[in-house]
């Protein structure tokens, strides 16, 4: 897997959300256990985006921002962190 925007827009960059499952537990306690793996990551919650997130029924949603710098090294990090931080995710 390869994340580019482009060599010819290097300004631009992709925000992504992702829903987390229930077995993840707290989100804010999984971004801490994503950054203690090396992965950057935020958890956004109804501070932020309340509006949006009642609407979609949503506690609060993982933010993960790529750039075309994100090389697959650090893809392949991220899937190791969020393999070995929550048990009920199996290879």
């Amino acid at each position: 897997m390869s994340v580019n925007q482009g060599q010819d827009q290097p300004d631009r960059s992709a925000l992504l959300t992702y829903r987390l499952p229930e077995a993840f537990g707290d989100g804010a306690a999984f971004v801490r256990r994503l950054a203690d793996a090396g992965v950057h990551a935020s958890f956004v919650g109804p501070q932020h985006a309340r509006w949006a997130l009642e609407a979609a029924g949503l506690p609060g949603v993982l933010r993960l921002t790529p750039h075309y710098l994100t090389d697959d090294d650090e893809i392949a990090r991220l899937v190791e962190a969020i393999e070995t931080t929550n048990p009920r995710v199996h290879r």
